[in-house]
């Protein structure tokens, strides 16, 4: 992995999905200026430049995460989480609108990196927390949109029902053929991991995907004995598993 080259650059976009405007940070490898190629894009949730620059300390330098290629890091910030993650009515979400910022990705985000940057068609979005929930329901309701997904203390905020409906619904009838995901939990996460609730639903989850492997999905499920929340070699591990995987990021 290369060392990420310069500052980041800033930018927004008016959203008319959202009808609002749209922070975001993206970081360029240090070769963009020196080659002509097309790099995959990893898109991170909950961004601001103290997360991604946990997010860059964790993939770059580390010559274990030699596998990983240089990438264009682009950097999310959030408005309202609440609302964008959450794609169904609970009590901690009267107005659900993941929908709605899926649609900002597709129709708005994406399009603006794809038309300004060189990037390829490999895409990866990584999410945390509650990020994590939206990063699984894209991959359930459009996995075409990314190639892998990243999930970093994936859990299921009075939405499990929901989520193992639509998972079953989603391997069932979708083709996920060389898309990839990657799940993490912290062992030490006695939050969100009450009683192994959180891990027992992620299990549930990878029972779904079993009996539909026909699918094509590639998954990967780490416990980090000694971590809390947000295992912090989720995004390093995880990135290198995908491009270890057999993906082609060409």
């Amino acid at each position: 992995m290369g060392k990420i080259w310069g500052n980041p650059i800033s930018s927004v976009v008016h959203s008319k999905v959202l009808n609002e405007e749209r922070p975001f940070l993206v970081y360029l490898p240090k070769s963009y200026h020196n080659v002509r190629v097309e790099y995959p894009v990893l898109y991170h949730l909950d961004g601001d430049a103290i997360q991604l620059g946990d997010v860059l300390e964790g993939t770059d330098g580390d010559s274990s995460k030699s596998e990983i290629p240089e990438m264009i890091y682009v950097s999310v910030m959030n408005t309202d989480r609440t609302r964008d993650m959450c794609p169904v009515k609970t009590s901690y979400c009267e107005n659900p609108g993941a929908d709605g910022f899926m649609s900002f990705f597709s129709r708005e985000l994406i399009p603006f990196i794809d038309e300004n940057f060189s990037a390829s068609q490999f895409r990866i979005l990584c999410g945390q927390s509650y990020s994590s929930v939206f990063t699984l329901y894209v991959l359930l309701k459009q996995p075409s949109l990314f190639n892998g997904y990243i999930t970093a203390s994936l859990y299921f905020p009075q939405c499990k029902e929901f989520f193992m409906e639509k998972a079953e619904q989603a391997f069932a009838n979708e083709n996920f053929e060389d898309r990839y995901l990657f799940m993490t939990l912290g062992a030490l996460d006695f939050q969100y991991n009450k009683d192994n609730k959180t891990d027992m639903a992620i299990n549930e989850l990878i029972d779904i995907i079993k009996r539909n492997n026909s699918s094509g999905l590639k998954w990967e499920y780490r416990v980090y004995e000694d971590h809390g929340h947000v295992p912090e070699p989720s995004y390093g591990d995880g990135l290198e598993w995908i491009f270890n995987s057999g993906s082609s990021a060409d």
